[in-house]
């Protein structure tokens, strides 16, 4: 697993969005499409995870408050809200 520093674009007081998506954290509250989500698991192209799948592209797996889950597979469209490593 590849370790990366967290860079996130930051304009004054708004909210981030991420640079690239190692900067992905598990339990990272995101803003997406105008509903906050809580990052539920973040898939990395061309990383294997521990079940051996070698995902062909980037997306991100998001739940909201109503357990409702959706895909994201621009991470940049992503605004952080809270970092859940912070």
């Amino acid at each position: 697993m590849k370790m990366h520093m967290l860079t996130l674009t930051e304009i004054g007081s708004e909210m981030a969005n991420y640079t690239s998506p190692y900067d992905i954290g598990i339990g990272d509250v995101v803003n997406f499409n105008g509903t906050q989500y809580t990052v539920l698991t973040n898939y990395i192209k061309g990383e294997t995870d521990a079940q051996g799948h070698t995902p062909r592209e980037n997306r991100t797996i998001l739940i909201d408050d109503s357990d409702n889950r959706t895909m994201c597979q621009d991470y940049t469209l992503m605004e952080v809200i809270e970092n859940a490593n912070s």
